[in-house]
């Protein structure tokens, strides 16, 4: 992942969490979307979860473990 995959669609991500692998992934009104920044010294990038284009949440990439990407076209 770079910035150039900032506004990407996502269809699932992974991280590791109390009960082992667990996941979370696009389904009824439920978007993700990757969103990567530059922050003049580092790149920082996170996946925000929408809920009837509502954000709902922000899932920060240092714990996601691995991001399926939604296809496009």
């Amino acid at each position: 992942m770079t910035i150039n995959d900032n506004g990407r669609q996502v269809k699932r991500i992974w991280w590791n969490g109390a009960n082992g692998d667990e996941s979370l992934t696009t389904e009824g009104q439920r978007t993700l979307r990757f969103v990567g920044t530059y922050h003049g010294d580092r790149d920082e990038f996170w996946v925000e979860e929408y809920i009837n284009n509502k954000q709902v949440a922000i899932h920060n990439c240092r714990y996601i473990t691995s991001i399926e990407w939604a296809m496009e076209g």
